[in-house]
């Protein structure tokens, strides 16, 4: 086969690709739907200090009543936050563990 063979299929996939790209919401929602995911890679890299800090901020937004209908949205980002603390902090002790050959419970 050549390069230049194209399936019927090939065609058909290429003209919804364009006419979806012509339609104004599916752009807003790839926007949206990236957005999301750079912001969850950027708290994956965080510090725990840092990440304890969205957390005390989310929970301090949610006591004073702030985001009025989005409160399963921020209650997932409290839960996400909380989950990659966690991670977070077992990296650290692998890695302090790796570093000094102690358990981190004997750091002084």
């Amino acid at each position: 086969m050549t390069d230049d063979y194209r399936s019927p299929s090939d065609d058909r996939i290429r003209k919804q690709i364009d006419a979806a790209l012509k339609d104004t919401y599916i752009r807003s929602a790839s926007h949206i739907v990236e957005i999301i995911k750079r912001a969850l890679d950027l708290i994956d890299e965080q510090s725990p200090p840092v990440i304890e800090a969205l957390i005390d901020y989310g929970k301090d937004e949610q006591h004073a009543g702030k985001w009025p209908g989005r409160r399963d949205i921020r209650a997932c980002l409290i839960a996400y936050c909380e989950n990659t603390l966690k991670e977070s902090r077992e990296r650290e002790r692998r890695l302090y563990h790796g570093l000094t050959g102690r358990p981190d419970d004997e750091k002084k």
